[in-house]
């Protein structure tokens, strides 16, 4: 008798890769390459795209703790996250957030007067 197994599977990571250029004339120079590497296994990597109206929440769920956030967006955005120990953040994203703090619950309010849509991309698990 033979048992056949599937191979295990592969660890689960998010990067973050940022390219800094400053211009003049239309003629730009790279000032700067960033990256990084979270590994992400026995956690969930997940995505989401939001629209917010002027004055809307965006609201996290509450049953899941965040590792890491990477918050693209249109327009400010009014960024307040609850840390484990109950301490609070306040930051505004104006087009890129990337935030490598584990978070409880975190909201993002538009505080612009037109509509903004944001991508989101971060590591979760279940409290």
């Amino acid at each position: 008798m033979t048992y056949i197994t599937g191979s295990a599977s592969p660890p689960q990571s998010l990067g973050v890769e940022l390219k800094v250029v400053v211009g003049r004339n239309q003629i730009q120079r790279t000032v700067g390459n960033y990256s990084a590497l979270y590994f992400a296994d026995q956690s969930n990597i997940q995505d989401a795209y939001i629209e917010l109206e002027s004055l809307k929440v965006w609201a996290s769920n509450p049953q899941e703790t965040y590792q890491q956030l990477i918050v693209s967006c249109s327009g400010p955005l009014e960024f307040v996250g609850i840390r484990p120990d109950g301490s609070s953040v306040s930051l505004t994203a104006n087009k890129l957030l990337v935030l490598d703090t584990e978070f409880r619950k975190f909201t993002l309010t538009n505080v612009n007067t037109e509509r903004v849509r944001a991508s989101l991309n971060y590591v979760s698990t279940r409290q």
